[in-house]
């Protein structure tokens, strides 16, 4: 077994020469990389969770206000706490003056009108 060592400038090193195979171990090298190796793995994980942020507050970003205040016939119903038939049968008779929209057989409602509506009426209704 031959033993040698080497003291470069800046690395330790230690070579071992044994049956003909050279084995190095350079720690400040290896702690280097290892180092190295880390930081590489925060930053993507750093990243990742980034986009994931941004992905988020873009998706609601781009939702408009408008779009809240924007309700088909089902959440019409749904917000004024009636069936959807109960709301058919208010806005076909037409005197209880619940403003809409029909397109195309949709019916559209603005949950600000629908809200002053509640506010200024008290019906009682029966089928």
């Amino acid at each position: 077994m031959n033993v040698r060592m080497c003291f470069p400038r800046k690395n330790i090193a230690v070579y071992l020469i044994t049956n003909g195979v050279r084995i190095s171990t350079l720690k400040r090298e290896e702690n280097a990389e290892v180092e190295k190796n880390k930081l590489i793995s925060v930053s993507i994980i750093m990243l990742a969770i980034s986009i994931v942020f941004g992905s988020v507050f873009i998706g609601t970003g781009l939702k408009s206000p408008e779009q809240d205040d924007i309700l088909e016939l089902g959440e019409a119903a749904k917000y004024l706490r009636l069936s959807e038939g109960d709301l058919l049968y208010m806005i076909r008779g037409n005197d209880f003056g619940i403003n809409y929209i029909e397109i195309n057989g949709k019916y559209i409602f603005s949950r600000e009108g629908l809200h002053e509506w509640v506010k200024t009426r008290q019906l009682k209704i029966q089928r």
